[in-house]
Order: C-alpha cells, then structure tokens, then sequence
C-alpha cells in the first residue's frame, strides 16, 4: 500500500493530497523535477556543495565577459561608423575601415564564443564527474586571459590607424571594458583552481564507488575522460579555424563545398561517432571515427596549405594612398589575411595537435575494449535510474 501524507491548501496554490506514486503533481514538484535535470544532484553520499558553487560562479564570471566583450564591439563598430561618415566621399578610406573592423569583429566572435564554450566545459565535466576536465578549464582560463591581454594592444592599433595627431580613442567605457576582461579572469583563475582542488575529491571518491576499487577499470576511466576531452576541444578548435578561414580568406566553389561537409562532420557527427564507439565498445565505429578524423585534419592540412600558397592574394585586397613627410604619394596594399595569419595558423596547429590526440586517445580506448568499462557504464546508469537491484545475500552460507 503507497504511503500518503496530506498538504493544507489555505491559498489555493497546492493540491491537498499527494501520493508517494505522483499522481496529482503539483507545479511545484514539477519545478524542481526541472531542477533535478539541471543541476547536479547528490548520488549515494556524494556531496554536490561545490559542484553548484562551482557552476554559479563561473556563470557570474561568463555573464561579466560576455557583456564586457560585447561593449567593445559596439563601441568599435560605432567607431567605424564615425569613420564611415567622417569621410563620405573617400572610397579607399572606406573600404580600409570597414576590411579592418571586419578582422577585429571576427576575431570578437570567436572570443565570444569562447566564453560560451568555457561554461559549457564547466557544466558538463560537473554533471558527467569528470575531473580531467575540470582540471584542463584550469589551462583554458589561462589561454582566455592571454588573449584577453594581446586584444587590449590589437584594438589600440586598429583605432589608432584612423585617428590624426595622436589622438586617444581608447579611453572611458571603451577602456574599461577592455581592461575588464583581464582582471576579472585573473583573479577567477585561482578561485577556480581552488574550486578543482575541492571537486577532486567528490568527484575521485565517486569514481572510485563506480570502479569498485578495480585499478584497470579506473586507468580505463580516466583514459576514457582524457579521450571525450579531445573531442570537445578539437571540435571547438577546428570550428573556430573555419570561421576564420570562411570569413577573411578567398575559397572558391570547391573549398565551399569541403567545408559545408567539414563542418556538420567536425562538430557533431565525428565526435560522436568516437564518443558511442566507446561507450558501446564498438570497433567498427572506432575504425569510422579514425578515419573520419583522418579526413579532418587532411582539410586543415589543405586550408592551411590553400592560404599561404595561393599566389593572387589570399583576403581582400585593400589599397590605401597617404602622403608621406615629403609630400609624395605612397601607396600600400593590405591584405586582410595578412592580420589573420597567426589566428588561423594558431587554430590550425592547435587544431591538428587536438585532432591527433583524440586519435590516440580513441587507441587507447580502443584496447581496453572488454575490461569491464562498458558493464561500468550499464551499471552506473541503472543506479542512477532506480532500476540497479542489489543482489541477495545468503548470510548462512
């Protein structure tokens, strides 16, 4: 017989009965059902305390960047603007701002998307336990405050080309939006690092329940989260070098076609074929994804090779003409792939470094096939479904 207990329903906002079988759900319950889905919740006597301290301060840190990163571009495209207008009649000028405003909005968007991608790391190493990754957005953080850095002396120099006499342009809200982005991923960085000092023991003392205290099961686990940790990052990676190379290089009919395909395939259907080859133990989703990422570095390879080859100028060529100190004309040729040569060729190696591990990882993966991982998987989940019975015990025997 189900256990019941009664509510009183003085406001009207509750039902006055529930059940332990849920019938008769108030919205409540519902609420925090959704709750439950999102976030991490405590399995067995896994405390989750600094799991969700966690995920709500790097939130609050993403929030903050997010906002200040987007200032700067605002503040820099009504820059542009005013450039734009100041000189109506000037077509060179015209067509160098808006080729210049366009690398440094590139380079923006893929900063933006850094954020994004760094709370997406935070999130899902916390709700899956895995501890590598938690300690790899440790590194992460300190690439963001680098670039934050060398994006402080690029706006600099992007607005200073258009300016007369010295004049200042980064100054106010411009500045400190600017200088924001530093200082608060800077002081995070160590708050973080404490953070993963305290997720490493729930999360090791999980991971131990879960292996039984096996060796080879828990080396075969911490393989497995290094492998799913190649495949976020060379995904992120090989996205961003795309972006780059559709938007400030020349690619013709056929390189638009490669990389229509390259992209579903780099973000979604190769990382997952590698991630249920895995899970489930199958060789002959290991020997597609191989070959699948094969494919993906051979694209990079060619990008790579496309952009610093091709003969007639790489980017949109743009022409400027100033008067030097004696008066005579002189004219300079820019190149948009020019500005993008170390960006893309950062990507590129990052890419193909990322996209190699993930193949070596996915080998060791691969032979530890049949030592018990799989069978750990089916267990866990059984668990935390409800649906793990324990077995009987014969305490005569």
């Amino acid at each position: 017989m189900a256990a019941s207990y009664a509510t009183f329903d003085t406001a009207g906002k509750t039902p006055t009965f529930q059940d332990t079988h849920g019938d008769d759900v108030p919205m409540k319950k519902r609420e925090n059902a959704f709750l439950k889905r999102v976030l991490p919740q405590q399995v067995d006597d896994v405390p989750v305390k600094w799991s969700r301290r966690t995920l709500l301060c790097t939130l609050i840190v993403v929030i903050i960047c997010i906002l200040a990163e987007s200032w700067v571009m605002f503040l820099e495209a009504d820059f542009r603007v005013a450039v734009v207008e100041s000189f109506p009649d000037d077509k060179m000028m015209i067509t160098a701002a808006n080729s210049n405003f366009k690398v440094s909005t590139t380079y923006h968007a893929v900063f933006q998307a850094s954020f994004v991608f760094w709370m997406f790391m935070t999130y899902d190493a916390i709700k899956y336990y895995n501890l590598v990754q938690v300690i790899a957005c440790n590194f992460y953080i300190a690439g963001l405050f680098v670039y934050s850095l060398l994006q402080i002396v690029q706006v600099k120099k992007d607005t200073q080309e258009f300016t007369s006499g010295g004049e200042e342009i980064v100054t106010g809200s411009f500045l400190a939006s600017l200088v924001t982005l530093p200082c608060v991923i800077a002081l995070y960085a160590p708050v973080f690092a404490y953070l993963t000092r305290r997720l490493h023991h729930d999360f090791g003392w999980r991971i131990f329940r879960i292996a039984g205290g096996n060796r080879t099961i828990d080396k075969a686990f911490m393989h497995y989260h290094i492998f799913v940790l190649f495949l976020k990052f060379s995904m992120f990676f090989l996205v961003g070098f795309t972006a780059i190379g559709l938007v400030l290089t020349k690619v013709s009919a056929h390189g638009m076609a490669i990389i229509v395909i390259s992209i579903p395939m780099a973000a979604f259907i190769a990382p997952l074929i590698g991630y249920f080859g895995v899970r489930r133990e199958s060789a002959t989703l290991m020997t597609l994804f191989m070959f699948c990422y094969l494919g993906l570095i051979a694209f990079v390879g060619e990008r790579v090779w496309a952009g610093f080859t091709r003969k007639e100028g790489n980017g949109v060529e743009v022409v400027t003409t100033k008067l030097d100190e004696n008066g005579y004309e002189v004219t300079t040729k820019l190149d948009e792939f020019d500005r993008a040569k170390i960006p893309f060729s950062m990507y590129a190696g990052v890419g193909i470094v990322l996209l190699m591990g993930a193949m070596v990882w996915g080998g060791i993966c691969w032979s530890n096939f049949g030592k018990g991982l799989k069978q750990t998987f089916e267990f866990d989940a059984a668990r935390k479904n409800g649906e793990y019975v324990k077995p009987d015990e014969d305490l005569d025997c």
